[in-house]
């Protein structure tokens, strides 16, 4: 995991999401489909871009690697933390990269939190009334298992 990466992507997506980044909750998925979602191929794919572990919990996908990065960020004060979150800090990024995450932003941003974890957990082929017997399992385990039967 690269720390300065994904606190330049965390503060990218504050800034360019606004209010549609409603909460810590939802800037979690967005970095969770940086991660592993390919928007060329409308899938996920198991090689991230950050290189986070995600696991599953009772709020859908999670990781320590972007809560500390993000929690970090808060007590820096780059981050104010509320509604709405705010960056007081500008990144800029390679074409290619910038290509990638606003393609994400651009398909998710106005996706409401709930409606994105079921969207989530349905590309990793889970229920999500069956979640709860995937917490704590690693994503790139559900993500290779799922290449894998395909």
């Amino acid at each position: 995991m690269n720390i300065d990466r994904n606190k330049k992507v965390i503060l990218y997506l504050v800034n360019e999401m606004g209010y549609s980044i409603d909460s810590s909750l939802k800037l979690m998925k967005i970095m969770f489909l940086i991660e592993h979602y390919n928007s060329n191929k409308r899938k996920l794919v198991e090689r991230g871009l950050l290189e986070n572990s995600f696991f599953i919990n009772e709020q859908g996908v999670f990781s320590d690697d972007v809560l500390r990065c993000f929690n970090s960020l808060v007590s820096e004060g780059k981050i104010k933390d509320g509604f709405p979150l705010e960056a007081n800090v500008r990144v800029k990024f390679n074409d290619g990269e910038k290509k990638r995450i606003d393609n994400i932003i651009y398909e998710f941003k106005n996706v409401p939190n709930y409606d994105l974890d079921n969207a989530i957990l349905t590309m990793l082929g889970i229920d999500s009334f069956d979640k709860r017997e995937f917490y704590g399992v690693e994503v790139r385990e559900l993500i290779k298992d799922n290449i894998l039967e395909k």
